[in-house]
C-alpha cells in the first residue's frame, strides 16, 4: 500500500469501524460505494481502484468485526419510529399553524 500511495503522491490512511450503516472514511466523508465494495473483500485482499464520491480509493481490509444484533429488535424499531414521528409532528404542527394564519410562501419569486 505504501508503494501505491507514494507513486500517487498520497499517504496511507487508516479507517476504522466502517460499516453499511456508517460508510464514513476519515478525511473523505461518506463513501457508500467504497464501503459496500470493501465488505465483499477477504481480509488482506487489495481492492482495485474504486471511484468514490471524493476521489479514487485503493484499500486493504485488515479485519472484520463480528456484529452483535440488538437484544430486542422490537424496542429498537419502537425507538426509531418514535424519533421519526416526533420529527414529523414538529413539521406538521408548523405547517398547520402556517396554513391557519394564512401565510403564503413566496420566497421562490425573490430567490
Amino acid at each position: 500500500m505504501d508503494g501505491i500511495a507514494s507513486a500517487n503522491g498520497q499517504t496511507v490512511q487508516m479507517a476504522e469501524n466502517v460499516s453499511f450503516a456508517s460508510p464514513v472514511f476519515p478525511s473523505s466523508g461518506m463513501e457508500p460505494y467504497v464501503a459496500g465494495y470493501l465488505m465483499n473483500l477477504k481480509a488482506g485482499q487489495v481492492s482495485p481502484p474504486l471511484k468514490g464520491v471524493s476521489g479514487v480509493f485503493v484499500a486493504v481490509v485488515n479485519s472484520f468485526a463480528d456484529v452483535k444484533e440488538p437484544a430486542d429488535l422490537a424496542a429498537e424499531a419502537k425507538l426509531q419510529l418514535g424519533s421519526t414521528l416526533q420529527n414529523r409532528s414538529q413539521y406538521e404542527t408548523y405547517n398547520a399553524l402556517r396554513e391557519k394564519a394564512g401565510i403564503v410562501d413566496r420566497r421562490s419569486k425573490f430567490y
